[in-house]
């Protein structure tokens, strides 16, 4: 008995939307709620004062700044695969020769974090989750606004409140899909995408796309209609 046949995927149009970088900025933004909740359910329970009670918000103090920093380092710089991979064996290298000189490692790494005392209120991370969550709806908003449409006789693309836009036709065009960050395919599946249409001297190129793999795949599908439709 034959399979049944596939279900045909009709796709019509595929919409290709820009993010900015500080998209990736999420993780602080869920560190910092869910510290700030940490603080504010528990600090009470610790005497105020207390050795215990300053370990303990120190602790996630240094928490808070090692998940911000770390953020700050994706955005300032690129992750191609050979540094993530010079990068990986670096920390390896490191903790091996710590885990060498220092028994208990564990102790030895948890009890310092808080002789750093970074102290953040559980109302300045609040703040910060707000500080974030208007940023990360200003970009979505602005993304309705600013994109790209590829049907299937032309590319449009959208620009401005007012609907402004310029139009490029599909004939002859192909796709590149890039992933230049690691790290930002790993957060956000985010990568470039450059497209080249006759007509246009040069490519289109849009940067932080997220779900990257799943719109090459419908643009391809998309294009591959075109040429079927042309011949």
């Amino acid at each position: 008995m034959s399979d049944p046949p596939k279900p045909k995927i009709d796709i019509d149009s595929v919409t290709v939307r820009s993010y900015p970088k500080t998209i990736l900025m999420y993780p602080t933004m869920l560190v910092s709620f869910i510290i700030g909740l940490l603080e504010y359910f528990m600090t009470p329970i610790w005497v105020y004062g207390s050795p215990l009670y300053y370990y303990w918000v120190y602790t996630l103090g240094f928490i808070w700044f090692f998940v911000f920093a770390w953020n700050m380092y994706i955005l300032t710089f690129e992750f191609s695969k050979g540094v993530v991979a010079v990068l990986m064996a670096l920390v390896i290298i490191i903790i091996l020769v710590i885990a060498l000189v220092y028994v208990g490692l564990g102790i030895f790494i948890w009890i310092p974090l808080a002789d750093f005392r970074l102290f953040f209120d559980w109302y300045i991370l609040f703040w910060f989750t707000f500080f974030f969550a208007i940023l990360f709806l200003i970009s979505w908003v602005s993304t309705r606004f600013y994109y790209f449409r590829i049907t299937h006789n032309e590319i449009i693309y959208k620009k401005g409140l007012l609907g402004d836009s310029e139009r490029w036709g599909t004939t002859n065009a192909h796709i590149h899909k890039e992933i230049r960050d690691l790290f930002e395919y790993f957060l956000f599946t985010a990568g470039r995408l450059t497209i080249v249409v006759s007509g246009r001297q040069s490519p289109i190129v849009i940067d932080n796309v997220p779900r990257i793999n799943r719109v090459e795949r419908k643009i391809l599908h998309l294009l591959k209609v075109i040429e079927v439709e042309h011949t």
